[in-house]
């Protein structure tokens, strides 16, 4: 396990290097999360004053019998050259500066921070390499962009993932899928949209839909192969008798066949699946040794489709499997069309690969790039 020191000069630590360096020193641990719970369990620090939060909902609390408490307290420590903070959340770049603005200390970061295990699941630090060997493809897909907008998008997020630094306030934009800059150039509300929703969930996005098209929504398919999500989902389905609402419990492929899912539970009790696990960025998961693995039926969208139906709208966030899924959707993608939105963020490739794939299936894409949270990645590709 290796600490980073926060100043790209100095050297990363090992876990006894630090208990070393620590010594009797007084240690804060920034951010209440899974990594801190971690931390706490798995490194035998001694000397930890307390634990700190931005989220107001969290401080009084205690996690792992240690009190979390207002960041403020920081500042309010006596000066001393014995404090050290170790940041246990994701968007540590800001924390840094929120830290420094406060007062002068040593600051660490766990290297697993950004990671999954390395033996079984692949790790977020293996995305910077990716992108150093793929120049070439970068270049292109600047090329292939088409607002300055989502150049800039694009590499601000490169970079940020080049440094580590998950702090996405100077690009973020509010909701995803309903983009009014995007919307205004395409007039996309027409009369019989067909609309696919990859990825539905509790039906989150359903909802969203329905409120958006109104009376112009034909019909919606829902693809949802979480057992939980699919339960929730066919309730969030049954407020809205008058639609057209075909819900599908399974995942969007490149074949049909059965693919292994690893399902596990994280802490609000919500199920998560992925088919390709190895650097899907948003599974954050404690040990890989506690995943489960389960056979889960997938389906080409060209066979669920009937050829009757001309799609005007996919939307796809499921998990690292979009590019598969595009693949599936090689001919309604060729000949309707359809606008797409597209998560990207799951796999360093998909930023890359997922826009070149579409302008090769249909030139006439315009292809826009928004991002659509502050503090985690969340990329989506827009065509139309």
């Amino acid at each position: 396990m290796l600490f980073c020191n926060f100043s790209p000069d100095r050297p990363n630590l090992t876990l006894d290097d630090l208990l070393a360096k620590t010594g009797n020193k007084r240690i804060i641990i920034f951010g209440a999360s899974d990594t801190a719970r971690r931390l706490l369990t798995e490194c035998p620090f001694e000397n930890v004053a307390y634990l700190c939060d931005n989220d107001r909902e969290k401080q009084g609390r205690t996690l792992n019998g240690i009190e979390i408490k207002n960041p403020i307290n920081i500042l309010l420590e006596e000066p001393t050259d014995d404090l050290v903070i170790i940041i246990t959340a994701h968007a540590y770049g800001a924390i840094i500066r929120q830290i420094l603005a406060m007062r002068n200390c040593e600051i660490y970061i766990p290297g697993y921070l950004i990671s999954l295990k390395k033996s079984s699941l692949g790790a977020w630090d293996e995305w910077p390499e990716y992108f150093r060997t793929n120049t070439r493809l970068i270049s292109e897909v600047f090329g292939i962009l088409s607002d300055e907008k989502s150049k800039y998008i694009f590499g601000r997020v490169i970079e940020k993932h080049l440094q580590r630094d998950f702090d996405f306030k100077d690009i973020y934009e509010g909701s995803a899928y309903f983009i009014n800059d995007i919307f205004s150039k395409v007039n996309p509300v027409r009369d019989n949209e067909i609309i696919v929703d990859a990825g539905a969930e509790a039906g989150g996005t359903l909802n969203s839909f329905i409120r958006f098209y109104k009376d112009r929504l034909k019909k919606i398919y829902c693809f949802e192969p979480s057992r939980e999500f699919f339960a929730r989902l066919s309730e969030t389905a049954s407020k809205h008798g008058d639609y057209d609402i075909s819900l599908n419990q399974y995942g969007l492929s490149d074949r049909n066949d059965a693919e292994t899912f690893y399902y596990y539970n994280n802490d609000d009790n919500h199920e998560h699946w992925s088919s390709h696990l190895k650097g899907a960025m948003n599974v954050h998961i404690k040990n890989a040794d506690d995943l489960v693995e389960y056979n889960v039926q997938v389906k080409k969208l060209d066979d669920v489709i009937s050829e009757g139906e001309a799609v005007t709208y996919i939307k796809m966030d499921i998990e690292g499997s979009e590019y598969r899924a595009l693949e599936g959707a090689r001919n309604i993608i060729a000949g309707n069309k359809p606008f797409l939105a597209i998560s990207i963020y799951h796999r360093p490739e998909h930023y890359l690969e997922i826009p070149l794939w579409i302008k090769s299936i249909n030139p006439e894409y315009n292809l826009i790039i928004r991002h659509h949270n502050a503090s985690t990645p969340d990329t989506v590709l827009y065509a139309y």
